[in-house]
């Protein structure tokens, strides 16, 4: 109460915890026939849209928005158009290239850098200028159950690209690996399509977009990430499958609430390919 930080507080961002708060309100009103109840917390407990305001006493209010939905879909659909410009015009910028140097390679990474991490800046600059609660995710899962469904979502994602580049051999990207090339440059092609996408590309898709679109549903959010993932990839052969991962990635998520699992999980799946085009091209005939 009043913004106190030594008092209890419950975690309402919880299923669990929300749903017992519920049940307890339809307990006094169905058992004992009462006509209100004052509670605290009521913008979480039964909106997703709500706004931080301060109070008398210093502390933080919570009150529902309806106008919030509709902000943060422009703000989030604004991102989307930033990234798409200045990955258009990056690729102008790059595209004319005839050897790929490793400063040109460093220039790749900065450039990929920039494309994810600049929009996702402006989103969360946008809920921190209007005052909009950006939504929380739930920590629920264990250590161990991260690492198991770290390890899980890695094998199906795989699984399936296999089965699918079986069908659509043609559909699946490569990096571009040479025998012959220096330990440094591979270090960089490594770096440029391995880490880099699985952080900066997790950071916008998932902990940028996919937690602003909860505002309006959980499973819309998780779809809504996925689609724009897919789309991002800029090739029409290669979106069934880049949009199941999407999905894939959007339930880890979900459930276990770190950015740093779906990252560890993008990354296992493109250090993956990257070694098995890296073996495929190396390896004697």
């Amino acid at each position: 109460w009043g913004g106190h930080d030594l008092l209890p507080k419950l975690n309402l961002y919880n299923p669990e915890v929300k749903e017992y708060h519920k049940e307890t309100i339809r307990y006094w009103a169905e058992e004992f026939d009462i006509d209100g109840l004052r509670l605290d917390a009521l913008a979480i407990l039964f909106f997703l849209c709500y706004t931080i305001k301060k109070n008398r006493e210093g502390g933080e209010e919570m009150t529902p928005n309806i106008k919030t939905p509709r902000r943060v879909s422009e703000a989030v659909g604004f991102s989307l158009l930033l990234a798409m410009a200045m990955l258009f015009g990056f690729s102008v910028l790059t595209g004319g290239a005839e050897e790929r140097t490793p400063l040109f390679l460093l220039l790749e990474i900065a450039l990929k850098l920039l494309v994810f991490l600049v929009p996702s800046a402006f989103v969360l600059l946008f809920f921190g200028r209007a005052k909009i609660a950006f939504p929380m995710m739930d920590e629920r899962a264990s250590l161990n159950k991260n690492l198991m469904l770290i390890l899980s979502s890695f094998g199906v994602i795989v699984i399936l690209q296999m089965l699918y580049a079986a069908v659509f051999p043609t559909a699946m990207q490569t990096v571009g690996i040479e025998r012959g090339r220096p330990f440094s440059e591979d270090l960089l092609l490594f770096l440029l399509y391995a880490v880099v996408p699985a952080a900066a590309e997790e950071i916008f898709f998932r902990f940028v977009i996919l937690r602003s679109m909860r505002v309006f549903r959980t499973s819309l959010a998780i779809l809504m990430s996925a689609l724009v993932f897919g789309l991002f990839h800029f090739s029409a052969p290669f979106f069934p499958i880049a949009f199941v991962g999407g999905l894939i990635l959007g339930m880890a998520y979900v459930s276990t609430g770190s950015i740093l699992s779906v990252i560890g999980i993008h990354f296992l799946c493109n250090a993956f390919w990257f070694l098995a085009e890296t073996v495929n091209v190396c390896l004697p005939d």
